[in-house]
């Protein structure tokens, strides 16, 4: 009964994403479509979770 995981097939980026660059491929070399997609999901919500530390925090200062 193994379960098979997988994210979204297309990049789906938040509609207040204030993200003015372009979410691209990231580099490397991936097993499949699937991974690399993933990946670069990931870093694209990363980026966003950076720099709205980065803007919160200089609200604070």
């Amino acid at each position: 009964m193994g379960r098979k995981m997988a994210g979204p097939k297309k990049q789906e980026v938040p509609a207040k994403s204030g993200n003015p660059t372009p979410v691209g491929t990231p580099p490397g070399h991936f097993l499949n479509s699937d991974l690399q997609s993933d990946t670069a999901r990931f870093l694209a919500e990363l980026k966003e979770s950076i720099r709205r530390r980065q803007e919160a925090r200089g609200r604070l200062v």
